[in-house]
């Protein structure tokens, strides 16, 4: 009788086994069924966003498909400098503006401006 006991335990354990790593197939299927959907969408996200070149497209879906793979893209795609377009050095702090006739800032002229005016006014050099 103690034998029967043992393989009816060893039935029970086997049973209990079997539906927990059923469970777990069933949740590694799902995520796996899960990551399919979400690829399309990384990769138009990596392209808009300059990280990938677009003719790149299948290889970046296939190296998606791995995990490892995964991290290494987005250890990569965290630096913000890395991009597939140089980033532009400095910018402009204060954008100057020429006067009206001329295009070029700080151009010297003959003409009287409308401070030597005044200036000659108040020093009373106007003739």
């Amino acid at each position: 009788m103690s034998n029967l006991l043992a393989v009816v335990d060893y039935v029970e354990c086997s049973a209990a086994a079997l539906d927990a790593a059923d469970k777990l197939i069933k949740q590694s299927e799902a995520a796996t069924k899960k990551a399919s959907e979400l690829i399309p969408a990384v990769v138009d996200a990596l392209v808009a966003h300059e990280r990938i070149d677009p003719k790149d497209r299948e290889k970046c879906a296939a190296l998606l498909k791995d995990p490892v793979k995964v991290l290494e893209i987005l250890e990569k795609t965290a630096d913000t400098n890395r991009t597939i377009r140089p980033r532009q050095l400095g910018h402009a702090v204060q954008e100057k503006k020429a006067s009206a006739p001329s295009p070029y800032v700080g151009l010297r002229s003959s003409q009287a401006r409308a401070s030597d005016l005044r200036f000659d006014e108040v020093l009373g050099l106007n003739g």
